[in-house]
């Protein structure tokens, strides 16, 4: 948004030590409450520039450049008077105070200004937060040349020396004490005076529009507050011999006046919209809920799309630009976000979180992040994310390192994942969205606030299970196919009115709860139509070369960890019932019938066959705490049999060919990573005294281990070298360990005879490695690709079977995760709103 005035940035620049921020984000406040007073007092928004990057220390650092300096063209200039301001050494003092001074003093106006009472006012306005010492004092006043006139924000009680706030309003004042409400009407009142006076003045040259950064609004873009004009019609000093000339001048002035009047662009209210399609020969990707995000300044959009080969890249598109580019680096990316400052993206691709520079060059990793589910970046540097799909949201330096976990789920609402953040404007708190199940949108998902600050207890803001967005005073998201805006004060970071619809009919994935729609901070927001889709799975027949020769009818359209009997003829597999509560279900092949496994209120998944077929052991959460291990006969006959119980979720993978041991991976005591534990089946032993013991535990993570046929190695996949690869280990050890994988892989399953190991790439092409075992080693010979799976990435789950003979595989396909309708634009987008 421009100044009032044309040429200028900003209306008000306000600079402070960002540590004067860190404590109850006393600033933060300031602005809040004295935006909300420029309101009552301005017919105009003034545009106010404020840096929320909370940098603390003596020695800020940042990176000084044109953009600095360009927002330092402010009509006026508010500096934060703290004791610690007027230093030499500080940022704020060198990099902006003494700047502006120097720039303001310079220009047309100057640093005083003739105010409407005829006083004369300076621009550079001191708000006081702390009573000063004598030298700093000394030290402002000489730059200022003139003694400090501060409006005070300092509560005055004898021996305190602290910030008034706003809720000593709330309190008895004391004697002498002044009001926090009062002083920002002073505030506000004083600014109007500044602003009256420089509109009142003849400039004696008429400024250039500053350049514009990279960072910078769209110049095509129209402007969502029009600059102040003040036309005024000089008047020629008149004689009896020039009267008719003053007179004609004048008319010809009046007429000039009103072609400006009428031909000025469209008032602020007004919103235009816009369609933005994909480049030639491509079609947006909108697998998750929608790849595209604008930039937070609204002067591009990025976007995943799929070329004619099936490869899916990121885009971006200027909005001032008639063609996207593509950013090489970036295969198979998706869910991409912006940096702040606008000139990076983060995405997720090969496994992994990554950024990008948008003016090109290499994709750079931060962090593993096998399944990304939303990231959010705020200006400290701070990423947060989930990348597992599942699980709570993790933290990550911008320049990349080990990722921290952040929140935590609660068990006492079964929540099973938070995904989808979004920081709010001040880079501390966040939303995110809280699922109750990994299947689909439930009734009891929402929307929570919460913060870096982990001590802070996140709180329900919204009921609602969609990815969630916060610009120009509301949160957006989606109640099914309706993209929704819900008013949102930041001050007490909670809805202040109810949420109403702003765009119908938009793309909505219940399956991961995203909605196709981004939105910057300057009125800007884009979003695509396809109304709600459960983004389905079908079963498919496929040979090795890939070629699909059959399909299975479905009970369900997302299906869950999938595996073949023994002998071929039926499938176990999970899938979510209209309430989303996850259930296994067998599937007769012959008869093309599915008949129902499981009944209990809490998920069930990962069922594993015994060689003989009869039994079938999973993993049930129906104490909603974690997964325990359960058996059944595959038959349906009698009842359920609780198998093996512990304080770890524990989810099996395999059983061996004899019987006599059940594979699976339990998450550490760490929470962090998983370790492969077997279960003793063997009969002769009751069940209450069967043990499990530990096969590996490591600090990396192990996972889906796999006997061989002949029960003496056990395939499985690892991360020990940085990315998840496929390992052979003999069983039950010791001894060494063989790779099969070199560039990834995943979900590993043997042929019947032993002689070829099946996994998965990284890429979700399904791959063939040649083994050979011997009593103590073994030989990896050659490892090819058989064919691109087409499986929808992301999800945790068994994503394919094969057959004994290595012949057939079963593969979960996606229904589709393309749309061909265009992205829609809208520009000042709130401008509808205050039609309401």
């Amino acid at each position: 948004m421009p100044s009032l005035i044309q040429g200028y940035e900003y209306d008000i620049f306000i600079s402070y030590r960002h540590k004067d921020n860190k404590y109850d984000g006393w600033v933060t406040e300031f602005v809040t409450n004295l935006r909300k007073e420029l309101e009552a007092t301005f017919k105009e928004d003034i545009s106010i520039y404020f840096d929320e990057n909370p940098h603390d220390g003596l020695l800020e650092t940042h990176d000084v450049d044109d953009s600095l300096k360009d927002k330092l063209k402010s009509l006026i200039f508010i500096p934060i008077i703290s004791r610690t301001y007027c230093d030499s050494k500080s940022f704020a003092w060198n990099n902006e105070f003494l700047p502006f001074l120097k720039t303001a003093a310079t220009d047309s106006y100057g640093l005083k200004v003739r105010l409407p009472n005829s006083n004369t006012g300076s621009r550079v306005l001191p708000i006081r937060i702390h009573e000063l010492d004598a030298n700093d004092k000394r030290v402002i006043e000489a730059e200022l040349q003139g003694p400090l006139r501060a409006i005070d924000f300092t509560f005055q009680t004898s021996g305190v020396n602290r910030p008034l706030r706003p809720k000593d309003d709330e309190t008895i004042k004391g004697s002498g004490q002044i009001s926090y409400r009062d002083q920002i009407n002073k505030t506000a009142n004083a600014i109007s005076d500044i602003i009256a006076g420089l509109q009142g003045k003849e400039q004696s040259t008429t400024p250039s529009p500053p350049e514009r950064g990279q960072g910078g609004e769209a110049s095509y873009l129209p402007h969502l507050r029009l600059p102040r004009r003040n036309w005024k019609i000089r008047m020629p000093v008149l004689n009896k011999m020039g009267l008719i000339s003053a007179l004609i001048v004048s008319l010809l002035s009046l007429i000039a006046l009103t072609v400006l009047h009428f031909s000025e662009a469209p008032q602020e209210s007004s919103t235009y919209r816009a369609t933005i399609l994909p480049p030639e020969k491509t079609r947006f990707g909108t697998n998750f809920g929608g790849n595209i995000a604008l930039s937070p300044d609204g002067s591009s959009l990025a976007f995943a799309a799929r070329d004619s080969t099936g490869k899916t890249r990121l885009w971006v598109r200027p909005l001032n630009a008639l063609e996207a580019r593509a950013l090489n680096g970036t295969e198979g990316a998706t869910i991409p976000f912006w940096a702040p400052d606008s000139r990076l993206i983060g995405f997720f691709a090969d496994g992994k979180l990554k950024k990008i520079e948008v003016s090109g060059g290499p994709a750079q990793t931060l962090c593993d992040a096998p399944f990304g589910r939303g990231g959010s970046w705020n200006k400290e540097g701070t990423i947060i994310f989930n990348g597992s799909a599942s699980g709570p949201l993790s933290r990550v330096s911008a320049a990349g390192g080990q990722a921290m976990r952040l929140t935590k789920l609660d068990s006492n609402r079964s929540e099973v994942s938070h995904r989808w953040p979004s920081f709010l404007p001040d880079g501390l708190h966040f939303l995110y969205v809280s699922r109750i199940s990994n299947s689909g949108v439930t009734e009891d998902d929402a929307i929570f606030l919460a913060s870096l600050d982990t001590t802070v207890t996140p709180r329900i803001v919204a009921r609602a299970s969609s990815s969630v967005d916060y610009a120009n005073g509301h949160i957006l998201f989606a109640r099914g196919p309706t993209l929704m805006a819900q008013p949102f004060d930041l001050m007490e970071l909670q809805t202040s009115g109810d949420a109403f619809p702003i765009a119908e009919h938009i793309y909505f994935e219940s399956s991961t709860s995203k909605a196709a729609f981004s939105v910057s901070q300057n009125g800007i927001l884009v979003y695509q139509t396809g109304g709600v889709v459960d983004v389905g799975l079908k079963l498919l027949w496929k040979d090795g070369s890939g070629k699909q020769t059959g399909s299975l009818s479905h009970a369900g359209s997302l299906y869950v960890s999938l595996r073949l009997s023994p002998d071929g003829g039926r499938i176990a597999i999970s899938h979510p019932d209209a309430k989303g509560n996850m259930d296994i279900w067998l599937y007769e092949i012959s008869r093309a019938v599915w008949t129902r496994f499981t009944f209990d209120e809490g998920a069930a998944r990962s069922a594993v066959w015994t060689p003989d077929g009869k039994m079938i052991v999973f993993a049930s959460d129906r104490n909603k705490r974690r997964y325990d291990l359960y058996l059944r006969a595959s038959s349906g006959a009698g009842s359920e049999e609780l198998l093996l119980q512990s304080n770890q979720s524990k989810i099996p993978s395999d059983w061996s060919r004899d019987g006599q041991f059940i594979a699976y991976h339990s998450v550490n005591l760490n929470g962090d990573n998983n370790d492969i534990w077997i279960l003793s089946m063997n009969p002769g032993v009751a069940s209450e005294e069967r043990k499990p013991f530990v096969f590996l535990q490591t600090k990396y993570n192990e996972l889906r281990a796999t006997f061989s046929p002949d029960g003496r190695w056990i395939a499985y996949q690892s991360n020990e070298s940085g990315r998840d690869e496929i390992y052979i280990r003999p069983f039950p050890g010791p001894g060494g360990k063989w790779q099969v994988s070199t560039a990834g892989g995943s979900r590993p399953r043997w042929s019947g005879d032993g002689k070829e190991l099946f996994f998965m790439s990284v890429d979700f092409k399904i791959m063939a490695a040649d083994i050979r075992l011997s009593s103590s080693t073994v030989d990896v010979g050659s490892v090819q690709s058989l064919f691109e799976s087409g499986i929808f990435a992301g999800y945790v789950r068994d994503l394919y079977d094969v057959t004994q003979d290595g012949k057939r595989f079963l593969i979960e396909s996606p229904t589709g995760n393309d749309i061909s309708s265009p992205v829609t634009l809208v520009v000042n987008w709130p401008g509808e709103i205050k039609k309401r």
